[in-house]
């Protein structure tokens, strides 16, 4: 019996969380610790158990965090499959009041189910004002601690930031594990990249190249795009220390390392303005290598033909669904024009490599490469600087 209603019909759910699969908290049970204690609890009441449901290394303070063990014992719940529930403590449960209101609402109808709420002391009679006053209290003190941990553990990593203390783990690229001192070596390389990108490089010739001569990341992995773009607009290349608020999302200037930086203020502002300046276009389709080269050739037309499929038509040998580029009357097209797709991507293919592989066009065609790789990084930086102005004038 509990508070004073016949419980043996139902069983009490069991549920467990911890906030990280591998804890370094020494007071912190693990979820198999927390379920065994609550099944000596229920065994000492003489209730019967019922579904353990388990949430390894979710917080149970932050609300994005999806908990679907939790979702399921609300649901077992709400539909009356269970009798009850039991936590090792209510901070297992839950840190958010809300959820805890979400329960306490239903109340009304559950009561005459003879709810019953657990932890491995206490005893929660949500039926009466008393028992939910303890649970509110219970709930509302669980989350007191959270936003005080959340908070001192923010003014921690803000301090260690202003001090250019690591607040990670990974060792950057750069420097020694301190992430202080330099790594001459990889320092030289930074630079090195800073410069062939402000020249006019493109970043996946960089990245084709550090592969190639086998510079790895300092987690040993080959560099991507992504990571290149990580490691060349990293703040600490040219000496800033920055914090980011995690309640306002701002990033802020708190300190600076000591020494010379590994690249100067002005190359590295400038490098981070080409990469802002940069914007992703739509893709272009695998089918069709023509797309926006080859056009109409009839009299006075000359529109470019567009990629369409041809389901009615054979289709090729090895099974894909039939192409062809066409001149497209919907888009100011003649429509008397259409080659089939392989075909001319063949041509076209074959008439490259004739013009590339001539000796003589490869002096041209790296000069012209590199002048139209220039001038697109000197739009991306005027690019960049009219978006700075824009946004200035936008604040005044």
């Amino acid at each position: 019996m509990l508070n004073g209603t016949d419980q043996t019909a139902k069983p009490y759910d069991v549920y467990a969380r911890v906030s990280r699969v591998k804890s370094k908290k020494k007071n912190e049970p693990s979820t198999g610790g927390q379920v065994a204690i609550c099944c000596l609890r229920l065994a000492d009441l003489d209730l019967p158990e019922g579904k353990v449901l388990v949430d390894p290394g979710r917080s149970a303070w932050d609300p994005t965090v999806q908990r679907p063990a939790w979702d399921e014992l609300m649901d077992r719940l709400e539909r009356g499959v269970s009798g009850g529930f039991i936590v090792f403590d209510l901070e297992r449960f839950t840190r958010q009041p809300k959820d805890g209101e979400r329960m306490i609402e239903r109340m009304i109808e559950l009561a005459a189910r003879g709810l019953g709420v657990l932890d491995s002391e206490s005893e929660y009679d949500l039926t009466t004002p008393n028992g939910k006053k303890a649970f509110r209290d219970a709930i509302n003190a669980a989350a007191y601690y959270s936003d005080r941990l959340s908070t001192r553990s923010a003014r921690g990593k803000k301090l260690k930031a202003m001090a250019g203390e690591p607040n990670g783990s990974a060792r950057p690229f750069g420097f020694e594990d301190d992430r202080v001192t330099q790594r001459e070596g990889e320092a030289a390389v930074l630079r090195e990249l800073t410069t062939r990108l402000l020249d006019g490089e493109l970043p996946d010739a960089l990245v084709a190249d550090l592969n190639t001569r086998e510079i790895p990341t300092t987690q040993g992995k080959p560099w991507t795009r992504p990571a290149l773009k990580m490691l060349l607009t990293r703040q600490r290349n040219c000496g800033r220390i920055i914090y980011t608020d995690p309640a306002s999302g701002l990033t802020s200037v708190v300190g600076r390392l000591p020494g010379d930086p590994i690249v100067s203020e002005e190359d590295f502002d400038r490098t981070t303005a080409i990469y802002a300046a940069r914007r992703r276009g739509r893709p272009s389709s695998p089918h069709y290598l023509c797309s926006s080269f080859a056009v109409c050739g009839q009299p006075g037309c000359g529109q470019i033909l567009h990629g369409r499929t041809r389901n009615g038509l054979k289709p090729y040998p090895d099974g894909s669904v039939s192409r062809s580029y066409w001149c497209n009357p919907t888009s100011g097209g003649c429509g008397k024009t259409e080659v089939d797709q392989r075909a001319l991507d063949s041509a076209a293919r074959a008439l490259a490599i004739e013009i590339l592989s001539d000796t003589r066009n490869t002096d041209e065609i790296e000069h012209a490469a590199h002048e139209a790789a220039s001038e697109a990084v000197r739009l991306d930086i005027k690019i960049a600087e009219a978006e700075a102005v824009a946004e200035a004038l936008t604040d005044l």
